[in-house]
């Protein structure tokens, strides 16, 4: 019985689908049919236009009927719908679920945080570790050309001394010329005659009168004009020069050297109270302008006049000590036996040399070149003209072959 209803129920179901099925294809065939002659009659409109005014009603009435259709006939419209209806893309979260979870977002946010801090960190770590190496191969390079300097400069003097030391041995076998000696003290000694009873010098072998312009404690704005002036008249002279670092100062040492000039030392400060404290203090500053001097021109300067003199009273060192240690280190020492004055008129520092340069024949003139000392630039002219207007007399740089003139009292 049960089996029977059943069956009953089943052949029920397929009629009313069959009757859905056969009005849902009634619609479809009327549908067509209307679609068919709007298509018809609007071409036809096309071709006359007078029947163009029939469309519009014509398409609504198929529009009705459609609507009508639609109404009759829910089910088929639900099962259109359902046709039709689009597929649902997948969401973000759907297809990331992870992103869900702000927690599980923040977490990747750290993470690519530590690791461009740590890209970061490292990539500033090779930028110094390349900094420090191109540091140490240029402080490397330095160091190996100024030691390569300082060989060189060795293997000169040591040369130098050998030399010396050959020409006092030759001159002391003696054939009645001027010869250098040293005493107990280590302190040139020259024979000759007795013209300066206070100074040591030596007697010109070509006959001629020798003279050296010397200036002390440039450089200064004083010591370009110097320049200019020994340019002009085509003269060579030594300056012995102080410790200045500035450009300018700079500037001058080198252009002393460029310009055919003698450059030595008179010490670093200048200063009695620091230079002549103690033989410590002597060596410091010396040492200290004489590398000041060679990192600048690349001149080992050998040639030295002491702040004072040799004869000054203001050391509290022994000067006989001072000289030694000048003499250990291969540097000529120079005083001067003609002054031209200090803080006076260019006027009488003129008729001061001029007085006294033709009483030797070898002439050492002090002048200066410090900043205030303009009077020695108006004077030097006069000074030139005058030596080169005597017969035999010849200006002269200090060189290896002058002899130390030097005070003995």
């Amino acid at each position: 019985m049960t089996t029977k209803r059943l069956a009953e129920g089943d052949i029920v179901k397929t009629q009313k689908a069959l009757s859905s099925t056969g009005r849902s294809a009634s619609i479809e065939r009327e549908a067509h049919v209307t679609r068919s002659a709007s298509i018809d009659r609007e071409t036809s409109a096309e071709r006359n236009p007078s029947a163009k005014r029939n469309i519009p009603v014509e398409r609504n009435i198929s529009v009705e009927r459609s609507t009508s259709a639609e109404r009759s006939n829910p089910v088929e419209r639900t099962a259109s719908v359902e046709r039709k209806a689009p597929e649902e893309k997948p969401s973000f979260h759907a297809v990331n679920p992870e992103w869900e979870s702000g927690e599980s977002f923040h977490a990747d946010e750290g993470k690519r945080g530590k690791a461009e801090e740590k890209s970061s960190s490292w990539f500033l770590t090779k930028v110094l570790l390349t900094l420090t190496a191109f540091v140490l191969v240029c402080a490397s390079v330095v160091l190996a050309i100024r030691y390569d300097r300082m060989r060189e400069t060795l293997n000169h003097l040591e040369k130098e001394r050998a030399l010396q030391a050959k020409e006092i041995g030759e001159g002391g076998q003696g054939s009645g010329k001027s010869a250098i000696s040293k005493n107990k003290q280590n302190r040139p000694v020259v024979m000759e005659p007795s013209d300066a009873a206070s100074l040591t010098g030596t007697v010109p072998k070509d006959g001629k009168h020798h003279v050296y312009l010397t200036f002390d404690d440039g450089p200064s704005v004083q010591t370009g004009k110097v320049l200019d002036i020994l340019k002009q008249y085509k003269v060579k002279a030594t300056f012995f020069v102080v410790g200045r670092e500035d450009a300018k100062s700079i500037a001058l040492y080198q252009r002393i050297v460029d310009e055919g000039h003698t450059l030595a030392m008179h010490s670093y400060s200048h200063d009695y109270a620091k230079l002549y404290v103690s033989l410590d203090s002597f060596q410091e500053d010396l040492h200290r302008l004489q590398n000041l001097l060679f990192d600048k021109t690349g001149v080992w300067c050998k040639y030295y006049r002491f702040p004072g003199g040799s004869s000054n009273t203001a050391s509290k060192v022994s000067m006989k000590d001072l000289e030694a240690y000048l003499d250990r280190e291969g540097i000529a020492y120079f005083d001067w036996n003609v002054y031209g004055g200090d803080g006076i008129s260019a006027e009488v520092i003129v008729k001061n040399v001029t007085a006294n340069v033709d009483k030797y024949k070898e002439s050492v003139i002090l002048l200066h070149d410090a900043a205030d000392k303009r009077a020695t630039v108006s004077a030097l002219p006069g000074i030139i003209e005058y030596l080169q207007s005597q017969k035999d007399t010849e200006i002269l740089p200090i060189t290896e072959k002058s002899c130390p003139l030097i005070h003995t009292s």
